[in-house]
């Protein structure tokens, strides 16, 4: 055991590239240590598998669910409300907001532009993980994305109602009420 870590963590061989001595929680198949295996699923997004997997990992180690909502975490939310978006560069008259002010550059954006844009928060792709986001759509379904100065590679989320408090999926200060609106999909 390191004085790094205080639980000596089971190591073994992950595959190419692995040689068995990095602990798991630092290595991309850190779920082996709590015996999930990774399933990088071919037929689902980058941010589709990445929900499921967060899920997958929560329910594997017991996490419970608070009393009254209806979903364990944003992963979970989004995994029964988002859907895919397709990214595309940013038109004209749409000028970049403040880096790392996402919810306030979107949200802003919609509420001048009602009948064009629509608020949708989720998970994208910018980089080596999702992250939780927010952007504009168009009528055609377009990412209309005034932060990253570099356009993202995936977007998954949902649209949400501007009289919803920003950031919809992580209003610790309301207590998440989204996590409590009734599931769409219930076969869950």
């Amino acid at each position: 055991m390191s004085d790094l870590w205080p639980v000596e963590i089971p190591r073994r061989s992950c595959g190419p590239g692995c040689d068995g001595k990095v602990p798991h929680d630092i290595h991309p198949d850190a779920y082996c240590a709590v015996g999930v295996d990774w399933d990088w699923h071919p037929k689902l997004s980058g941010c589709e598998t990445w929900c499921r997997e967060n899920v997958r990992m929560r329910r594997a180690a017991k996490m419970k669910q608070p009393e009254g909502y209806t979903y364990l975490c944003m992963e979970d939310f989004l995994l029964d409300r988002a859907q895919l978006w397709t990214p595309a560069a940013l038109p004209r008259p749409v000028r970049m907001g403040p880096i790392k002010a996402c919810f306030f550059n979107a949200h802003k954006l919609a509420k001048r532009h009602p009948r064009t844009y629509r608020y949708v928060e989720g998970l994208a792709y910018c980089g080596f993980f999702p992250m939780h986001h927010a952007w504009v759509v168009d009528a055609q379904g377009r990412v209309i994305d005034n932060t990253w100065r570099e356009r993202g590679t995936e977007y998954f989320g949902c649209v949400f109602d501007l009289s919803v408090a920003l950031p919809a999926l992580d209003d610790w200060t309301h207590r998440h009420p989204v996590f409590k609106w009734p599931r769409l999909d219930t076969n869950v």
